[in-house]
């Protein structure tokens, strides 16, 4: 459920970046040892997904991430 892992996602993760698109934004956090991306979607007006993962190769999409790992 979506509202339950925004409960984890909310005290515990730190704001990295965002990438927005014609209909979606996307919230790059930290948690942990993972990263948590939280996708929004303009049309639905609410949370579509949210997708974690340990990988750096697929944080290309947002701009400012570089910095944390120099």
């Amino acid at each position: 459920d979506i509202n339950n892992q925004m409960e984890a996602v909310n005290p515990k993760g730190i704001y990295l970046d965002n990438h927005i698109t014609k209909y979606e934004k996307f919230n790059l956090y930290a948690v942990g040892m993972f990263f948590v991306q939280v996708c929004y979607s303009s049309i639905e007006n609410k949370i579509s997904s949210i997708k974690s993962f340990k990988s750096e190769n697929l944080l290309g999409k947002y701009s400012n991430i570089d910095s944390f790992f120099e």
